[in-house]
């Protein structure tokens, strides 16, 4: 007949269902006679403290014999007190369709090791971040001067997870993500997934990664995009096109820390582009390419939306040759880019954003999918396209480029931002266009954002130095 009581019962109920399978578990039962007292009852928490220790005084003799009943296990409350301690042995419990080896290859158990409390922590974090399990502890047991870590798991029940998210943005319009995941198919430390993006520019991928414990984890992943672009002189678009590609890829991936990846791999890629209403006379161009490619991704920010401090490092080298006449293909190409952003904390309420760019094109020039493009506002653009300020979608193209960015913005109140953004950079067919070409590519603008329980609310007014032009961006959500 209370809020309160409403409330103490729907707490209690999943406590209720619990407290019947950890009944079976117990040693020893203690039930002091705290039945009176309610859950707010906090000025009687002396009289509640001293209820439970009369009562377990009655079970003194029982309570004596269980340290003596696991003189081996330690009870760490602290690790840090402990810093550094040797592991030598590992023992897995709980496992049914995960192996060993993959536990320990997540905790980087493949020898004795000595151990800190923060490594450790780190390694479990890997560990439960698989979304193997549903939850795990772990034990640690004195054997001589070294320890044996006893790992116990429980995998989830479903090997199945469905998912769903929405994301707007003024270049690719609205998508619906819908994703479905299904670890252990086929084999133990395997993850199969589908990810499909409902939208005017649908594009989607099928990803199988076996990971294999210490080597890097093996993959294949087959993938869609379908969107329409322009091709501009002069800031004035001369005509439209729809691109679309389906790519076949087989990659290896290795995850050194809880920051750091690396890879390598090969993919099979079939491009279509058409013109939209034939003014330039492109038509239908349709050609099969093969890539070579390796990469280093290094991401440590503490949050994803204007972090505050950390730093991320996204780097690419890409061999490319087109197909023809069957199994011929043309001189390749290679384009390289390295990305860095910084997050600088100049207060809690303020923050700096600094981003490098530096990509190259190496050898002929590549056909138009694979040129270096910069413009609009969205991340994880397809192949080299880069977010640029003052320029609109893939409006600018060249085949060497250096770029740096500057956000400055404020928190007044929790997660609503707003930003002062500006960038230059230069974007030239030749080398030596860096030194030679007085042409330097600017843009500025002003943001409010708001990190809404969507995923970030971002509107920006854009302008640069180089036109009169004032544009705007939306988007909504995290990019998927």
């Amino acid at each position: 007949n209370s809020m309160i009581q409403i409330l103490e019962q729907v707490s209690s109920y999943s406590n209720a269902l619990g407290f019947k399978d950890q009944l079976k578990k117990v040693d020893l039962m203690i039930s002091p006679p705290v039945q009176r007292f309610d859950l707010t009852g906090y000025e009687m928490s002396d009289t509640i403290i001293g209820l439970g220790y009369k009562e377990a005084m009655k079970h003194i003799d029982i309570l004596d014999q269980l340290p003596k009943k696991k003189t081996e296990v330690l009870i760490v409350n602290d690790l840090r007190r402990m810093d550094p301690f040797l592991i030598n042995d590992v023992e897995v419990v709980g496992n049914e369709n995960t192996t060993s080896r993959y536990v320990r290859s997540k905790l980087k158990l493949k020898k004795p090791r000595v151990y800190t409390s923060k490594k450790l922590d780190e390694g479990l974090d890997r560990l439960y971040g698989s979304n193997y399990y549903e939850y795990l502890d772990f034990d640690l047991i004195k054997v001589d001067t070294a320890y044996k870590l006893i790992v116990n798991l429980k995998e989830r029940k479903s090997d199945m997870t469905l998912r769903t998210g929405i994301h707007y943005d003024d270049d690719f319009g609205i998508g619906i993500l819908l994703n479905v995941t299904l670890r252990n198919a086929l084999v133990s430390n395997s993850r199969f997934t589908i990810d499909a993006v409902l939208s005017e520019n649908p594009r989607g991928k099928i990803t199988y990664v076996f990971d294999r414990g210490y080597i890097p984890a093996l993959g294949f992943q087959f993938g869609f995009n379908r969107f329409g672009t322009r091709i501009y002189s002069n800031r004035e678009a001369i005509t439209s096109l729809t691109y679309q590609d389906f790519s076949l890829n087989v990659f290896l991936i290795s995850t050194i820390s809880n920051n750091y990846s690396l890879g390598a791999g090969i993919k099979f890629e079939n491009t279509n582009y058409l013109e939209d209403f034939q003014f330039l006379g492109i038509g239908n161009i349709n050609n099969n390419y093969i890539q070579y490619y390796a990469f280093i991704d290094i991401d440590n920010f503490n949050r994803k939306y204007k972090p505050l401090n950390g730093f991320k490092i996204k780097s690419e080298i890409k061999t490319i040759a087109r197909q023809v006449q069957g199994t011929q293909f043309i001189e390749p190409s290679s384009v390289a880019y390295v990305k860095y952003d910084q997050a600088i904390k100049v207060s809690k309420r303020v923050g700096i954003n600094t981003t490098l760019l530096a990509a190259a094109t190496i050898g002929p020039d590549l056909d138009l999918p694979y040129n270096i493009y910069f413009g609009g506002l969205g991340e994880n653009y397809n192949n080299f396209i880069f977010p640029f300020l003052g320029y609109k979608y893939m409006e600018l193209i060249g085949r060497n480029a250096v770029m740096g960015r500057v956000d400055l913005y404020y928190e007044p109140i929790d997660n609503h931002f707003f930003t002062v953004k500006a960038n230059a950079g230069k974007l030239e067919p030749t080398f030596d266009g860096f030194f030679n070409s007085s042409i330097i590519l600017d843009g500025y603008g002003f943001s409010y954002g708001y990190n809404s329980p969507f995923g970030p609310l971002e509107f920006t007014i854009i302008t640069s130095s180089n036109h009169s032009d004032i544009l705007s961006y939306l988007s909504l959500g995290y990019w998927f």
